[in-house]
């Protein structure tokens, strides 16, 4: 499952709704005004970083991690953080991470691994630098803050991405609640060994249902891949579901790459169109696609913005984004009250 929060957003340029989450390229490269603003909290907040990378609560060997998690029957909690440059991220230690109530809780139920990408990678090893890099492209992590929860065996059930601000009692149960996914998820995988056809594939289909579909795909591929076997002739529709599925996931893919790779609003507003023109989305994939045109218009034609963002609510009310778009409307396009006319006026 994949949980989200105020502060989430997509980690590029493009999206500029929300603020708890930061990919360290998109930073680095805009000169906003915005940005410079956030220089003295970042400074002041680094000075706690060093703190958590001394902190015994937590791993930074995802090897040790799996060989403590196993043996202690835990799962394991990974932080993927930018701890000396990522504003939410500082938050999220501050707020949570480095509270009493945290590193009580949470340790009882998980093996704490820290992976940090940080700018200053003096006190790192090469391992940990090289396992980064490694974890964060298996994991498809675009954006930091992002906590991935996993077995003892390392395959992920959860990931939640951004940091709202919840306090470190909330913020802890949302991650012990998850574990239901996990044992959700294993229940059906043992049902499913003793079942064969579409009993098999309904079963396989139960054990995934809830998981973020990019760690489907990734983790989990052979399981959608036997799923749309058994399924062949589409009886049960789980051949459509996920078909469609992997379908979604790369339109997401392309519209990432479009907005990390695209500086000018009105080209990415034509790679947009060009690629709905070509796949002909539908559903989410629309809603995705029209949510990247409506956040770059929304400096250069707020109006345009405006009535693209609420089709694309429109498109796919009940999923995540489309619950998180109604809000997005209202906060963004929220009219500034008239200044009352004072005795003398014109």
């Amino acid at each position: 499952m994949r949980l989200s929060s105020f502060w989430l957003g997509e980690p590029f340029r493009g999206d500029i709704f929300h603020k708890g989450i930061f990919h360290k390229d998109s930073i680095m490269r805009t000169t906003s005004v915005r940005w410079l603003s956030m220089a003295g909290f970042v400074l002041s907040a680094c000075l706690c970083s060093a703190a958590l990378a001394d902190d015994k609560l937590w791993s930074v060997d995802f090897d040790e991690a799996k060989d403590l998690a196993g043996k202690d029957k835990k799962d394991i909690l990974m932080e993927f953080t930018g701890s000396d440059w990522c504003p939410p991220c500082i938050a999220l230690h501050e707020n949570v991470l480095s509270k009493e109530h945290f590193q009580a809780e949470a340790p009882k139920h998980f093996v704490l691994l820290k992976l940090d990408n940080p700018n200053d990678k003096s006190k790192q090893t090469e391992k940990e630098i090289e396992q980064y890099k490694t974890l964060s492209a298996q994991f498809q992590i675009t954006g930091v803050p992002t906590i991935i929860l996993a077995d003892s065996a390392g395959r992920p059930y959860a990931k939640i991405v951004g940091y709202g601000g919840d306090d470190a009692e909330k913020y802890t149960k949302k991650l012990v609640d998850q574990i239901e996914q996990r044992t959700k998820r294993d229940d059906y995988l043992a049902k499913a060994d003793k079942a064969k056809g579409l009993a098999r594939a309904r079963l396989l289909a139960q054990a995934i249902d809830g998981i973020d579909s990019e760690l489907t795909l990734t983790t989990y591929r052979e399981t959608v891949d036997e799923i749309i076997k058994l399924d062949a002739k589409d009886e049960a529709g789980l051949k459509t579901k996920y078909e469609g599925l992997v379908k979604l996931v790369d339109l997401k893919k392309q519209l990432q790459d479009i907005q990390r790779n695209t500086r000018d609003a009105a080209e990415i507003v034509k790679k947009v169109d060009a690629l709905i023109e070509q796949q002909k989305p539908t559903g989410e994939g629309l809603q995705e696609a029209l949510y990247v045109k409506g956040a770059a218009l929304y400096r250069t034609d707020k109006a345009a913005s405006k009535k693209i963002l609420e089709e694309a609510m429109a498109a796919a009310p009940d999923t995540e984004k489309g619950q998180r778009l109604k809000g997005i409307l209202e906060r963004a396009f929220k009219e500034e009250p008239k200044a009352e006319k004072k005795e003398g006026d014109k």
